[in-house]
């Protein structure tokens, strides 16, 4: 379990960091000193000392074991426990997504992951790079992470909303069956991020409509800030998803289209063939006195077999139903 943290003190300098347990069974009894954990590939057992190190409840440790959970805000006794979500593309340009969990006090934050996390590491590196931000809190380490976390959806959109454009003039121009099947894999992507989107916005809604007294009123303004982040991205969501609704109007619009117009084709090469099956059909028959042997009434249906095509082939082009 790659385990690492940070200690330091109220006026943000870092007193201890490192990977050491023993430490750590010390910690709730220095008032003075704030603390910053992070368990990455845990498991159930070291869930279970975590849960013992800081008297953590089990139901906020079950959420941690078992994964896919929904992104959500509970309040202890002491602490807050919360589920984010982070969205990103695969190799294969599909959506994936990695929790994040948080527990918050008022002199300890600890981040659990079961994956390596980008954004942890970012964090981390900040604080040891800028000490100013450790003396802001434990709180502030949080806006930290959740902005960080939901910033990282404004590429992910990029993509998603240049891919729409990219597939938009391709569907107008050359609509396929392939195009068919990219707009319903975007847009099982975008319902899924919207599910994934919507209560990370309901989390911080609590936040902004609540008075949590772990959460000071200088931290609050920022936090304020990640909850405008989250309502523009999920305003984007429902965009991108109309127009995938939009998309998908017009690429069966434009096959029906061009459907029409194939059947108007064959509909015009049929009625063009259409006297001429008459003319042939009554010369043909087989009676007595039919073709009355005549050399001009033979000319003269060959005449008609000529006139009559080219006559409806430039009536049907004056009136442009070619």
């Amino acid at each position: 379990m790659p385990l690492r943290y940070l200690i330091w003190d109220e006026a943000g300098k870092i007193v201890k960091e490192g990977d050491d347990r023993s430490t750590l069974a010390t910690f709730p009894s220095q008032n003075n000193h704030f603390l910053w954990l992070d368990i990455e590939n845990h498991d159930k057992e070291e869930i279970e000392w975590l849960g013992k190190v800081f008297n953590f409840h089990s139901l906020a440790l079950e959420d941690c074991i078992i994964l896919n959970q929904r992104s959500k805000l509970e309040e202890y006794d002491g602490y807050m426990f919360f589920v984010l979500h982070l969205s990103s593309l695969d190799s294969e340009g599909r959506i994936e997504t990695e929790e994040l969990h948080i527990f918050l006090g008022s002199q300890f934050i600890v981040s659990a992951h079961n994956k390596p996390m980008e954004i942890v590491d970012s964090c981390i590196a900040r604080c040891k790079g800028e000490p100013h931000t450790l003396e802001k809190g434990c709180d502030f380490i949080f806006y930290m992470l959740s902005d960080t976390l939901v910033d990282r959806y404004f590429p992910l959109l990029d993509k998603i909303e240049d891919e729409l454009d990219d597939l938009e003039d391709k569907v107008i121009s050359n609509p396929t069956r392939e195009f068919l099947s990219k707009i319903f894999l975007l847009r099982q992507d975008l319902i899924a991020l919207r599910k994934i989107v919507g209560p990370l916005r309901e989390v911080f809604s609590l936040i902004y409509r609540r008075d949590y007294g772990l959460i000071k009123e200088k931290t609050f303004l920022y936090i304020r800030d990640v909850h405008d982040h989250l309502i523009r991205i999920h305003d984007m969501i429902d965009t991108y998803r109309d127009m995938m609704g939009n998309m998908l109007d017009v690429y069966l619009s434009t096959v029906s289209n061009n459907l029409n117009q194939v059947m108007k084709r064959l509909t015009l090469i049929a009625t063009i063939f259409m006297p001429l099956g008459f003319v042939v059909g009554f010369f043909g028959m087989n009676f007595e006195r039919i073709p009355f042997d005549s050399n001009i009434l033979l000319l003269l249906a060959l005449f008609t077999c000529l006139l009559l095509p080219s006559g409806m082939i430039f009536w049907f082009y004056r009136h442009k139903w070619f």
